[in-house]
């Protein structure tokens, strides 16, 4: 069992994990779903794996100098990965159940095909 899956924070117990050692509770979904997102080709960071012990651990290294170290704690329903077909990033989105239908739309809306952004565009939606 990984250090991930022993302890389940909340906001109280800030000063435990002052250098990030264990998973927040809003990174926890992440975790639960990193095969599920591998295998519909999309790769999470190294600490989201289910099996994930801090790189640092063992190191005199400062714990935020590592990669690992860095969380989704602030903003829990956005996440970076890559996807595995052409290592290009992507932004992952948990989608809040009450405005799903709306999410599904503007999703729906800004990946059409019809919709053409030139290169001019740099408004972010």
């Amino acid at each position: 069992m990984s250090k991930a899956q022993e302890t389940i924070l909340d906001a109280s117990d800030s000063e435990l994990n002052v250098y990030n050692e264990y998973l927040w509770p809003s990174e926890i979904v992440w975790r639960e779903h990193y095969h599920w997102l591998k295998s519909k080709g999309y790769l999470l960071r190294p600490r989201y794996h289910p099996d994930w012990v801090p790189s640092w651990t063992g190191s005199t290294i400062f714990p935020y100098r590592f990669e690992d170290c860095q969380t989704a704690a602030l903003v829990p329903f956005n996440l970076d990965a890559i996807r595995i077909a052409d290592g290009k990033p992507v932004m992952l989105r948990l989608v809040d159940p009450p405005s799903i239908s709306d999410e599904l739309e503007i999703g729906r809306l800004v990946s059409s095909k019809d919709i053409h952004f030139g290169l001019s565009c740099s408004c972010a939606l």
